[in-house]
């Protein structure tokens, strides 16, 4: 059994009723169709974009607005979760979540070596200096309300602490990051 088939992308323009149009754009031509039509036998997901993608050039968007409308598919709203990550992770790209929670960690490393520099530095220092109290006082890594917190099971308002400074954040007590230790 063979089976046969085309894909056929059609772009077709027409100019009416707009006579000071053409004495104006005196090169420009009326009407125009544009046509492409590959055999579509076999074709794969990869081959179907880059068909559409030369579709799109050849009736006048460029590669920018093609790459935006193409990322703006893959990572709408309206797909899952998961499948966006399984994606990103296939052209090794980060979703904001993922880059929040990276930053939230080198953060966090950032203050613990800070407070090791310290203590070294002051080793006979009785008392906690700054960086140990910076290093102590981080927010368990992640700032309560944050999207990296959230993502860990932050129960702590989001909206309240989106203004408010990093030192002064809404701590809910039931919150199993920011919340009364048992």
């Amino acid at each position: 059994m063979t089976i046969e088939g085309s894909v056929k992308f059609i772009y077709e323009t027409k100019t009416v009723g707009y006579p000071q149009y053409h004495e104006a754009y005196p090169d420009m031509i009326d009407d125009q169709t544009i046509t492409m039509e590959v055999p579509s036998v076999e074709m794969n997901v990869y081959q179907y974009f880059n068909l559409f993608n030369s579709f799109l050039r050849a009736v006048g968007f460029d590669e920018l607005n093609i790459m935006q409308g193409a990322t703006g598919l893959a990572f709408s709203e309206m797909r899952k979760d998961e499948d966006m990550r399984k994606v990103a992770g296939d052209h090794d790209l980060l979703l904001q979540e993922q880059h929040d929670e990276i930053v939230s960690e080198l953060q966090q490393e950032i203050l613990s070596l800070k407070a090791k520099l310290s203590r070294l530095a002051n080793p006979d220092n009785p008392n906690y200096t700054d960086e140990e109290m910076d290093a102590f006082s981080a927010w368990n890594g992640a700032i309560p309300g944050s999207n990296a917190a959230v993502n860990r099971g932050c129960k702590c308002p989001v909206m309240d602490n989106e203004e408010m400074p990093d030192d002064r954040k809404w701590v809910n007590a039931d919150c199993p990051i920011h919340g009364k230790k048992q």
